[in-house]
């Protein structure tokens, strides 16, 4: 698989709209703070990810609803999520 370019990763359909919009953005600016940015936004999103993931895990290992999530105490709801990862609308 070849290395995305600009070009490619703007013409892609399935590139998802807020990535279009923030390459278009930062486009605009300056490449290195764009690129320290872009660095910074996939380390905070990967941290993210793999916290969600550790909970996931850790409900599933819980293995039914009302039980405590071993990691943070939260209790694992039907679905099974503790909870205490915050959705994009809450985080801090």
């Amino acid at each position: 698989m070849s290395e995305p370019t600009v070009d490619s990763v703007l013409a892609d359909p399935s590139t998802h709209y807020w990535v279009s919009r923030a390459l278009r953005e930062a486009l605009k600016g300056d490449p290195v703070d764009a690129a320290r940015g872009a660095e910074v936004l996939a380390a905070v999103l990967g941290q993210r990810c793999d916290a969600i993931l550790a909970h996931d895990i850790a409900a599933l290992n819980a293995n039914q609803a009302g039980r405590r999530c071993i990691p943070c105490g939260f209790t694992i709801n039907e679905h099974g999520r503790c909870g205490c990862i915050p959705l994009d609308d809450e985080a801090p």
